[in-house]
């Protein structure tokens, strides 16, 4: 029998941060090759889809057809930003579509594209936390004691989203909340695409676990 009191999947959506320059790395992060043959963009799509989530949008460069292409799916939501725009904008225009729908949200769930790690099950348990406790924000806990995305924000916290400015990400919300936020572990969410080395060490760290396991 289902549980009355568990929250539905219809009431959380998920913002997809995947506006990024790239300008360290000199192409598109979103469209480098993941060892499964998906970009970046495609399989963080894929998860978003495969957590059961019916609100979903992502947030894109303006004017990439490539990433527009890697993202498209009538189950999410395409927005454009300027690549040079800062975080607070990708976040806000990922926002005012959710808060938009016919449903009214009682949380929101972030991720960004250029995880390596990242893994469904990860989401799944992030949601199932908030499903079984209600909780006011969830965040990732890395190996190194930082937190970061995927990181759950509920209602009481919307405000706090669309009032961001500059490149502040959502992540200075939970810091200053730290009392109200569980936490799921995420060991190797510390490590991100942002240069072409970075990519080289995660191809090569990943094959190897591949080869080996």
């Amino acid at each position: 029998m289902q549980d009355k009191n568990k929250i539905d999947l219809h009431d959380l959506g998920i913002i997809i941060l995947a506006a990024g320059a790239s300008k360290r790395l000199g192409t598109p992060k979103q469209l480098l090759k993941h060892t499964d043959g998906d970009s970046f963009a495609k399989r963080i799509c894929k998860m978003a889809i495969g957590t059961g989530i019916k609100n979903i949008s992502v947030v894109i460069p303006d004017n990439n057809e490539h990433i527009m292409l890697e993202t498209k799916d009538d189950r999410i939501s395409c927005f454009f930003n300027y690549p040079n725009n800062e975080i607070s904008e990708s976040i806000l225009h990922g926002f005012w579509f959710l808060c938009e729908q016919p449903m009214e949200l009682s949380a929101i769930l972030i991720v960004v594209c250029d995880q390596p790690y990242l893994e469904l099950s990860l989401l799944k348990q992030i949601i199932s936390l908030y499903q079984n406790t209600n909780a006011s924000l969830i965040a990732s806990r890395y190996k190194n004691g930082a937190i970061g995305t995927p990181a759950l924000f509920s209602k009481p916290f919307f405000n706090d989203l669309i009032t961001l400015e500059g490149d502040r990400g959502a992540i200075a919300i939970i810091k200053q909340n730290l009392e109200k936020t569980h936490f799921v572990e995420f060991p190797q969410g510390d490590f991100d695409i942002d240069t072409s080395e970075d990519y080289e060490t995660f191809l090569h760290t990943k094959n190897a676990r591949i080869k080996y396991e």
